[in-house]
This record gives C-alpha cells, sequence and structure tokens, in this order.
C-alpha cells in the first residue's frame, strides 16, 4: 500500500523520502555558516573536556606510578598490568549497549552522566590504600567511562556533514595526545602535595583530577544538547539550518528520526567487509597507542631522568602528536582522503618505532617518540570518522562505531602486558610488535581503500538501472518502500562511500 502511495505522484514520494524542510537554495551561505559557527562553538569546547579529562583520568595511573604508587600498593609488576587491564574489561562491554541507547536517552543525559560518574571514581582511587582497592576503583572506572568515546562519535557524526566530521572528531580526539602531554605536568605538581593530609602524592593526583571532572560533568547537564535541532542555545533558524544541511547531505535519504531499532542492523555492522577492517585497523592502532599513553612515562624514565624530570620530558611528543593529529584531519576533510591519510600515519608511527627499536642513542630514541605518537595518534580519528561516514542508518551507525573503541580497547589490553613483559629489557621486545602493528594499519587500510572504491565504481556502473530519480538534487523512489530502504542502509545502489 506504501509502495503503491509513493509511486502515485512525486508529492507523495517526497513525504516519504525526502526532508520536509526547506530546499538547499533557501539557506544562506553566510546564515550557514554562522550557524555551523555556533554549533561548533557549543559542541566542541565540552567534548573536547571530556575527552581530555577522560584519557587523564585513565591513563594517569602511569603518572602515579612514577610517583610511588607501585611501591606504596607493594605491587609487582604483573600485578600492575592487572591493574591496568581489569579498567578495559568493563570499558569494552559497556561501549555497545551505550551507543545503542544514546538515542532514545540523549546525549544530553547519558554523556554527563558519564563524566560525573567515573570523576567520582577517579576521586575515591586517590584514597586507596590496597591492592585489592586500586582494582576496585578501576573496574568501576571503566565500566562508567567505557561510552564515552562512541558515543561522542556518533554524536557528532550525525551532527555534522560527512566531510566535515573527521576534524571534529580530531578536535575531540586530540584531547587525548594533550592529555597526555599536561598529565605530566599536573603530576609534576601534584605529586609536591606529598604527605599532605597524610595522602602520598600520587594519590593527589587521582584527587584533585577527580573533583575537577566530577564538577565538569555536573555542569554538562545544564550544556550538553539533545541534539541540534533542539538546542536551546541555537536560534530557531539556525536549528533549522543545521537540520535541512544534514537531510541533503546524507547519501542514502531517510528519516533516521523515523528509524526503530532493530537488531537486524546491530548484526549488519558486525558483516560490513569496511567495518571489520577499520576494526581490525584500531585494534592495532589501540595497542600502540595505550602503550604510548601508559608507558611513555616509564620509557623516558629508562633514560635516566629522575621521577619528576621524567613527567616534564614526556610531554613534548604528545603535544607535537597534539598538532599532527589536527592537521592530518583538516587536509582528510578537505581532500576526502580518509584512506590516504591513515596510510601516511601508520606509515609515520611504522618510522618511528623501527628507530627506536635499531638505534642505542638516548637522544634517537627520544626522537623516534615523536613520530610514533604523531602517527599512531594521527591515524585514530581517521579511522572513526571512516566508519562513521560509511555506516547507515542509525543503529548499524552506532553498532559499527562502537565497534571501533571495542577493538581499540582490546588491543589496549595487549600493550599493558606487551609493555609490562618487557621492564628489564629496555621495551625491546614491545616494538618489535609494534613496528607489524603499524605496517598492519597500512596494509588493512590499503585494502578497505580498494574495496570499499571498487563498490563505489559497481555502484556508478548500475547506476541506470536503479529505481532513483534524481531532479533538483532530491530522490524520488519509485520501486522501493520505506522499509527496503531502511534494511538496505549504506549497501543501496545511491549510497557512496568515502574512502
Amino acid at each position: 500500500m506504501e509502495r503503491e502511495m509513493c509511486q502515485e505522484s512525486a508529492e507523495k514520494s517526497t513525504e516519504c523520502f525526502e526532508s520536509p524542510l526547506d530546499q538547499q537554495d533557501s539557506i544562506d551561505p553566510r546564515a550557514e555558516r554562522e550557524a555551523v559557527r555556533r554549533s561548533d562553538w557549543i559542541i566542541l569546547p565540552i567534548t573536547f573536556i571530556y575527552s581530555f579529562l577522560s584519557h587523564l583520568d585513565r591513563s594517569n595511573l602511569g603518572n602515579a606510578r612514577v610517583a610511588g604508587l607501585q611501591e606504596s600498593l607493594k605491587m609487582t609488576d604483573y600485578q600492575f598490568s592487572i591493574a591496568l587491564t581489569v579498567t578495559f574489561v568493563p570499558y569494552i562491554a559497556a561501549e555497545l549497549p551505550i551507543n545503542l541507547l544514546l538515542k532514545k536517552l540523549g546525549a544530553n543525559t547519558i554523556i554527563p552522566l558519564l563524566v560525573t560518574l567515573w570523576g567520582l571514581v577517579t576521586t575515591f582511587q586517590g584514597f586507596v590504600s590496597t591492592y585489592q582497592g586500586l582494582l576496585a576503583t578501576r573496574f568501576f572506572l571503566g565500566a562508567v567511562e567505557g561510552g564515552l568515546y562512541p558515543a561522542t562519535v556518533l554524536f557528532i557524526s550525525n551532527s555534522y556533514k560527512r566531510n566535515e566530521v573527521q576534524f571534529r572528531i580530531s578536535l575531540f580526539s586530540s584531547a587525548s595526545a594533550l592529555s597526555g602531554a599536561l598529565s605530566g605536568v599536573f603530576a609534576y605538581w601534584l605529586i609536591q602535595l606529598d604527605g599532605v593530609c597524610g595522602i602520598p602524592g600520587w594519590g593527589w593526583i587521582f584527587i584533585v583530577e577527580g573533583i575537577f571532572t566530577t564538577l565538569c560533568g555536573v555542569a554538562g547537564f545544564f550544556i550538553f544538547p539533545r541534539s541540534l535541532s533542539t538546542c536551546g542555545f541555537l536560534t530557531p533558524d539556525q536549528r533549522r539550518i543545521m537540520t535541512v544541511r544534514l537531510e541533503q547531505d546524507r547519501p542514502l535519504e531517510v528519516q533516521m528520526t523515523e528509524e526503530k531499532f532493530s537488531w537486524y542492523q546491530v548484526a549488519c555492522a558486525f558483516k560490513s567487509p569496511h567495518v571489520l577492517l577499520a576494526a581490525a585497523s584500531l585494534f592495532m592502532i589501540g595497542s600502540n597507542l595505550y602503550g604510548l599513553a601508559y608507558f611513555e612515562p616509564s620509557i623516558v624514565k629508562t633514560f635516566g631522568y629522575s621521577a619528576r624530570m621524567t613527567q616534564l620530558v614526556s610531554v613534548p611528543p604528545f603535544a607535537v602528536g597534539f598538532v599532527a593529529m589536527l592537521v592530518s584531519s583538516y587536509l582528510s576533510d578537505h581532500y576526502g582522503a580518509r584512506g590516504a591519510t591513515a596510510i601516511a600515519m601508520a606509515s609515520l608511527a611504522f618510522a618511528g618505532y623501527l628507530m627506536f627499536m635499531i638505534s642505542n642513542s638516548t637522544v634517537v630514541r627520544y626522537f623516534s617518540l615523536f613520530l610514533s605518537t604523531a602517527g599512531i595518534y594521527s591515524a585514530s580519528p581517521t579511522l572513526y570518522a571512516w566508519i562513521a561516514n560509511n555506516s547507515a542508518p542509525h543503529y548499524r551507525k552506532a553498532t559499527a562505531i562502537a565497534l571501533g573503541p571495542i577493538a581499540a580497547n582490546t588491543g589496549g589490553i595487549v600493550s599493558t602486558w606487551l609493555f609490562s613483559s618487557s621492564q628489564n629489557t629496555h621495551y625491546q621486545a614491545a616494538p618489535i610488535v609494534n613496528i607489524c602493528f603499524s605496517a598492519g594499519i597500512a596494509i588493512l587500510c590499503s585494502i578497505n581503500l580498494i574495496w570499499l572504491r571498487s563498490c563505489n565504481q559497481k555502484r556508478e556502473a548500475q547506476k541506470e538501472e536503479t529505481d532513483v530519480l534524481t531532479e533538483k538534487g532530491q530522490s524520488i523512489v519509485k520501486n522501493m518502500d520505506y522499509e527496503e530502504w531502511l534494511r538496505l542502509g549504506d549497501k543501496y545502489q545511491t549510497f557512496r562511500y568515502a574512502y
């Protein structure tokens, strides 16, 4: 019945499959730029802060270790690796459920709640006095922090055009590199509170950073929007503009707001070759990235620096990684080169790890950290943007995006044991694996690029055989009902993959 109605007239077809909003020529370019700019000022600062705090509160265990946590709690290297690993298990388990709930509960509720809860857990971590207490706090930290990254990537990808996504994801993600840089500075000052109120210096790292995180989480309940179409900080015209431009940019023109949850769409994400290739790449990225985040201070300490100087000397490589992430993401968006960017950054990381392994010079090894940090941190947002660009409809996209950090954090588990087993051998075993992983990232991204380009070429060849007519930028579906559009998603012939 619905199919016959859509075939009956162009008007009813557009009601089913097109945006009910204004045409593109009704959007003034200056007004659009202003709407995007204001949206950026609302979304990007708070997501950046949350990402910064997420990485700070998760990786500050490495700074606390240098400051004496391991000795205070009488932990072996094996037990320290357990403390790192126990965070990842609930972290991974939380990522997919949070993304599937995001649309129903709203980003304005879920994201600030997660931040508030992990801030409280981080604060309590500063008061632990036993190894068992540390394990408990690390477990709950992973449980409440795990959903932040995939939920934020999903929110950003649903708020901007496809060619605007990676730079904004990188702004959010670059906070991890900046966190790595500044965590050493914060730790340098906070450990000087050693003994105040009977709390060791490493405890103050957790307490001060945890309290600040909690306050930021509470503030988010009043700031974070559910969506740009309902954001109170935008004018009615700006909300309309942000909605219209997304409808016009969508390669598969289905109103996602009407989509209902389906396990079929969840399963489709697990069966999509481009998603699996990207997830495998992110597994290797995660292993390399977390190795740097958790163990770079310990690596730098092997160069002969004191605990305090180690905190400062570990800053510059992360600062360079921060800049490299932003520059590479801007170029990737500008040229639409997701695959090429990922391959180039993986190659840069490969060079850094190789240099670290073959050289015995402290200067050369330190310089190699700049290359590996810049390369691996820059590859990460490229893969997340790639997944987001190429997945539809909503619940397939939500699942695909969640698979990325699930894979990356599984790789993080590998890194916790990889570096621990190399403690007394100047980390020679770890760079070998990191070199192989960096090469693997480049290879898998090359395969993915070729696969996606091939899919687009096949769809172009079949273009004349489709039932989709294009008139003035609007799609009119003649022989396809609404449910069929949702079923096919990014596999429909009008969908073009970004590569």
